[in-house]
């Protein structure tokens, strides 16, 4: 039988009066490949921030490796990654405090690997995020 990774059971969220999800269930097995399709407004990224603990639904549970999603342990959360669509950082952050900040959640950072990629994408430590193109900023995200 396969680990299930993600987990949903009735399922529900609502902005004011916009129903965007309504009583979803929905498993995804160790190994597996989805894809999110739909028009604009239909859900997807509600969804995944639901399945990531980044938002709370009005009801319904939800479990990620097992654990549920609102008491994850750290090594759970050192299993995710997640880079949205758009990137929003302070205005007053440099490249390198995004690094110092994100590296403080992951007890396993490689250090190395994220110095190779600022050379191979010619970032540099004090480069202020808010001069950083949309695609830079998604580079930086991840």
């Amino acid at each position: 039988m396969s680990e299930t990774l993600i987990s949903m059971k009735d399922v529900s969220k609502s902005f004011k009066s916009k129903h965007v999800l309504k009583g979803l269930n929905f498993d995804l097995p160790k190994g597996s490949v989805v894809g999110l399709l739909g028009k604009n407004g239909a859900g997807k990224t509600t969804l995944i921030k639901c399945a990531l603990g980044l938002l709370r639904p009005q009801s319904g549970t939800i479990t990620v490796f097992g654990e549920e999603v609102w008491d994850l342990s750290d090594d759970a959360k050192g299993r995710l990654g997640y880079v949205p669509q758009t990137s929003s950082f302070y205005h007053w952050m440099k490249v390198g405090d995004v690094i110092n900040y994100t590296a403080s959640f992951y007890p396993k950072w490689n250090h190395e690997l994220v110095n190779h990629l600022l050379d191979e994408w010619e970032f540099t430590r004090k480069e202020k995020t808010v001069l950083l193109s949309e695609g830079q900023a998604q580079q930086l995200s991840t």
